[in-house]
């Protein structure tokens, strides 16, 4: 069944499909696996909660008839539908018992790796992936498993950043561009001209992987995978943002776009997950982009969070001072772009990691509380200026001294603060003081902190705090000059 959907099309596969199940019905086929048809059907069109319970009606009849093979289908069709809701980890130990049973359906260890890397633990998955990956993947049995199999290792390869194996991975399977990774009647996981657009722009083989991505974007919404279509948009705006030419950033901001609103339809919360970490802020809030001008044109995680602040906005009432106010505090690493360009993302993502947790220590030591956190930006606020400028204070002197042990790989952060009066009934009034602080922040340098005049005024007068004029500056958006101070550390 579904032999038609190994290529291009679908109407073939749903002619077929529907021969089946007439097929079965005559027949009275106690397997039903027309119930796996139906239900790989439904997750490829995002319809996870049908999928789950087709899935389970078929686990049901198999366990009834005997049928050996209906636990493998149910875990594969059950797995994939937690991935999608970013709860596979759920499986990890049903999966390690039928490795230890069957330690030679590589498919089941393939899963597992998805597993490890959906729970966070990329280091347990690279060295699973590495074992899989020797002879240039000749444990890989060429059976029926293969080009499932070799489907996820390609995805697991580029999200691990593995560039040493990407080559092997796009030799291996570029003859089956035009196809799909079809596992038996039970899933789909689409073009095989996504996992390749995905190897290609890990090479920086840009315009490769986008002549890959728009010819799985073709394919998947000609088999009406919905959910493959949105993880294709979403990986083709992301390599449009690293290319950068033309008219690449309208595109991604698309793409994106229409991403979300499929991600958000099918609660597809692995898609979700990734569409928060987006370094662009255009289609979450495309009338409060807050850079500044004279800034450089990349958008800086300090834009993201605010635009996300904006969006979701939070009453901060419980975090602020006796008199109302709350001081906001804004950063992000700078040129976080250039770090993953000189490390690879491996290293790059472990800088941030160590940045995150260097952040978070202060910010706890201090009282603070964080709101947002995407990438490498934070906003934290604080119900105290003074505590708040102090948290600044011991952040930039963490750095520096981590700067000084690791000289090969710095971390310069750039900050900037705010503190204004907090109405958790009024919107418009705290994104306005977000948003300054956010523009504060956007024209500091690595190793600054900027703060605005009124936090100033508040944190001088005890006098253990130094601070120096920073200026008057016009703020995108904003009207009329804003006077900073940068605070001396």
């Amino acid at each position: 069944p579904c032999s038609q959907l190994t290529h291009w099309g679908s109407s073939g596969a749903d002619f077929e499909q529907l021969e089946y199940l007439t097929a079965e019905a005559e027949l009275r086929d106690r397997f039903k696996r027309g119930l796996l048809l139906e239900s790989m059907r439904a997750l490829m069109e995002g319809r996870l909660g049908d999928s789950e319970t087709l899935a389970q009606q078929a686990f049901a009849t198999g366990q009834q008839s005997g049928r050996p093979l209906a636990l493998n289908s149910f875990l594969i069709q059950h797995g994939n539908t937690l991935w999608e809701r970013g709860r596979l980890g759920e499986l990890e130990a049903p999966l390690r018992a039928f490795i230890a049973q069957n330690p030679l359906i590589v498919f089941a260890r393939c899963g597992l790796l998805l597993c490890l890397i959906q729970l966070g633990r990329h280091a347990e998955a690279r060295i699973e992936f590495e074992n899989l990956a020797k002879d240039d993947f000749g444990f890989v049995p060429r059976d029926w498993n293969w080009l499932p199999s070799m489907f996820v290792l390609a995805d697991v390869c580029a999200d691990l950043g593995e560039e040493k194996h990407a080559a092997t991975l796009y030799r291996l399977l570029a003859p089956y561009s035009s196809r799909n990774a079809m596992l038996g009647y039970v899933y789909s996981y689409g073009s095989i001209a996504f996992v390749l657009g995905k190897l290609a722009a890990l090479r920086r083989h840009f315009d490769d992987a986008h002549a890959h991505f728009e010819a799985a974007l073709a394919a998947n919404r000609r088999i009406r995978a919905a959910i493959w279509v949105a993880h294709t948009q979403y990986e083709l705006a992301s390599m449009l943002l690293k290319r950068g030419e033309g008219a690449d950033h309208t595109r991604a901001c698309e793409l994106f776009a229409s991403a979300r609103r499929t991600a958000e339809a099918f609660e597809a919360v692995r898609l979700l997950e990734k569409l928060k970490l987006i370094n662009d802020p255009v289609e979450a809030a495309p009338e409060s982009a807050v850079q500044a001008e004279g800034t450089p044109a990349e958008v800086g995680s300090i834009e993201v969070v605010a635009a996300s602040a904006i969006s979701e906005p939070r009453d901060l009432s419980a975090h602020a001072a006796i008199d109302g106010t709350v001081t906001v505090l804004f950063s992000d690493i700078e040129g976080s772009s250039a770090i993953y360009e000189k490390l690879g993302d491996l290293r790059a993502q472990e800088v941030v990691r160590i940045h995150n947790e260097i952040f978070r220590q202060q910010v706890a030591a201090h009282k603070g509380f964080e709101v947002k956190a995407m990438g490498d930006g934070f906003m934290i606020a604080f119900s105290s200026a003074r505590r708040a400028l102090l948290c600044a204070i011991a952040v930039q002197r963490s750095f520096a001294t981590y700067c000084e042990r690791h000289p090969d790989q710095p971390i310069r952060v750039r900050m900037g603060l705010h503190v204004g009066e907090t109405i958790s009934e009024s919107y418009d009034f705290f994104g306005k003081a977000v948003i300054l602080a956010a523009r504060i922040a956007a024209v500091a340098r690595g190793g600054q902190i900027l703060v605005s005049s009124t936090l100033h005024d508040l944190a001088v007068s005890a006098g253990d705090l130094r601070f120096a004029p920073a200026g008057e500056k016009e703020l995108k958006g904003l009207a009329g000059t804003h006077r900073m101070f940068e605070a001396i550390w």
